[in-house]
């Protein structure tokens, strides 16, 4: 009805390699025909383009960069060519190498799909995050007028070091969390406070137990003592114990 003509690859007159074929971003991912090695490809990306469907594209051409030839095509007035634009304006004003600002290359494409991908990167982070600060007060719920504790301490901390608790606002603690998780794995600080600021207000009013700086100095001075007591111990054993010296003129000749 439309003109087309369907037919098994095995029975087709043309051949794969001299066909056009066409990959929408779903179907990039292990997709391989035995292409024409002049084969030439056209890609065209989406406002929020990451770096793994950009590379997931190019890959297509087993033989990029041996005969095969890829285009980029990105629309003048696209959402994808403004935000490229402002990166080239970005990199110029921190003083960066932009031949041309305006001038779309290689290096601006791959700069801004990395971006892309840091942004969603961050934005898992603070969904990942945020079910856990739900998790948390859910078990706070539950029990009832026990402590939740937060930073991987399960127990009382003045139980088992003679240290003081204390009691954050959960928002503040959550923002300092998301800040320090962000700068670990390379999120911009900008991102960081976007992410405290989204879990700061999911956290409402409730509160959480963290153990206090009297914790981790009072953990630090009883690991100062146990080594200062080991070595104090292997010292008074040799010497009431020395090393008997067994050589002989044989052995040290």
């Amino acid at each position: 009805g439309d003109g087309t003509i369907r037919e098994p690859a095995q029975q087709a007159r043309v051949a794969v390699a001299d066909t056009f074929v066409v990959y929408d971003q779903a179907h990039t991912r292990g997709a391989d025909h035995r292409l024409r090695q002049d084969a030439a490809a056209a890609m065209t990306v989406g406002p929020s383009t990451r770096k793994d469907a950009l590379m997931q594209a190019a890959a297509r051409l087993r033989g990029l960069g041996y005969g095969q030839t890829l285009r980029v095509w990105v629309d003048a007035d696209s959402d994808a060519m403004r935000a490229i634009n402002s990166l080239a304006d970005a990199v110029v004003e921190r003083g960066g190498r932009c031949d041309d600002p305006r001038v779309f290359n290689l290096s601006l494409l791959v700069m801004w799909a990395l971006l892309n991908s840091a942004k969603d990167t961050a934005g898992l982070m603070a969904l990942l995050l945020q079910q856990q600060l739900q998790y948390a007060a859910s078990e706070a719920a539950k029990t009832a007028g026990k402590k939740a504790y937060l930073d991987d301490v399960d127990v009382d901390p003045l139980a088992m070091y003679g240290s003081s608790a204390t009691t954050v606002a959960l928002k503040d603690h959550a923002a300092r969390r998301a800040k320090t998780f962000a700068e670990g794995n390379g999120i911009a600080e900008a991102e960081a406070m976007a992410i405290g600021d989204l879990l700061a207000s999911r956290a409402g009013t409730l509160t959480c137990v963290v153990s206090g700086t009297g914790l981790d100095n009072q953990t630090e001075r009883e690991l100062e003592v146990q080594v200062q007591m080991e070595q104090k111990t292997r010292t008074q054993t040799a010497r009431l114990n020395p090393a008997v010296d067994t050589a002989t003129a044989e052995t040290v000749a």
